[in-house]
């Protein structure tokens, strides 16, 4: 048991070296800007009550954001976008009132970290559209992974927003932030991984011996 502990020991200061490689910093990184507009599925006919052009749909979007992150390992929630919403006639067919109409987008605003890669996040919404109100409401995304340096991991997932309702008010609604569950785990740097098997061959080495004598 002796010696499981010197081995056990001995890991565990190899480890604290990789863990402390690592110097704790932060990061800089950008979320890009992303719109999209939804018309419903039906066109408008030439007697429609605004016209054969007065239904252009809503307007879904997501404003470019900066901020930093502690890269410290572990998990954190921060901003990555502020969502904007503007309400606009759907032309829902005849005769009214006409049932709900489910306009799903994919928002796939890019993102980098300075310093490190980039890729896009993905999240699916819902504008819920009936006769009298809308309603707008974002799923959790997908997760998506970053690197920093060969060094740092860190994997981002969008957080879903509850469905918001317009309130029967065309044009634009209120801002919500959206956020994301950010995941960062430090890289073993290939040295400390080595200096790590060099050390725990070491000590095998020594209570081999110890068992010989």
């Amino acid at each position: 048991m002796r010696y499981l502990a010197v081995l056990a020991l001995a890991a565990l200061a190899v480890l604290t070296v990789a863990g402390t490689a690592g110097a704790t910093t932060t990061v800089s990184y950008t979320v890009g800007g992303w719109v999209t507009q939804l018309p419903g599925p039906l066109t408008p006919p030439p007697d429609a009550p605004w016209g054969p052009n007065g239904y252009p749909g809503d307007t879904v979007a997501f404003q470019t954001y900066t901020g930093s992150l502690n890269l410290t390992p572990g998990t954190s929630d921060h901003k990555i976008s502020t969502l904007l919403w503007n309400v606009d006639y759907t032309y829902g067919g005849t005769p009214e009132p006409w049932p709900d109409m489910n306009l799903s987008f994919t928002a796939t605003p890019n993102m980098f970290f300075v310093g490190g890669s980039s890729g896009n996040l993905n999240q699916t919404g819902l504008d819920r559209v009936n006769y009298y109100h809308d309603y707008l409401s974002l799923s959790q995304g997908s997760t998506t992974s970053f690197f920093i340096d060969n060094t740092y991991r860190i994997d981002v997932t969008p957080i879903g927003l509850a469905s918001q309702c317009d309130n029967n008010n065309l044009g634009t609604q209120p801002s919500r932030e959206v956020d994301a569950t950010f995941v960062v785990t430090a890289i073993p740097e290939p040295l400390t991984m080595a200096g790590l098997f060099l050390g725990l061959a070491g000590v095998g080495g020594y209570i081999r011996k110890r068992r010989r004598a």
